[in-house]
């Protein structure tokens, strides 16, 4: 692991790509397995997906530590945008 990478909480091991946490993590693929009419549901199930995601993960850090979360955007290769969050271990 490396500082700018983040890793499933259910997986372990596995990146977590936007792919990852939408589409191929086991805990969201037998939802995708079992959708029958995927124009009606799609949109519902990415945010739904997605809200219970960001939901479950955010873990404090140890105490005395603070966690930063950051995330950027490109197109191109070029960054267009970025953003950060720190937490100290009680929630502030």
């Amino acid at each position: 692991m490396s500082i700018g990478q983040a890793w499933c909480d259910y997986c372990g091991d596995v990146e977590e790509t936007i792919i990852h946490a939408m589409r191929d993590c086991p805990l969201v693929m037998s939802l995708w397995l079992n959708v029958l009419r995927w124009k009606d549901f799609w949109a519902v199930a990415c945010h739904s997906l997605w809200y219970w995601h960001n939901k479950e993960t955010p873990n404090p850090p140890k105490q005395g530590w603070i966690r930063l979360n950051s995330d950027d955007a490109s197109k191109d290769g070029k960054q267009v945008g970025c953003g950060g969050v720190i937490r100290g271990s009680d929630g502030e």
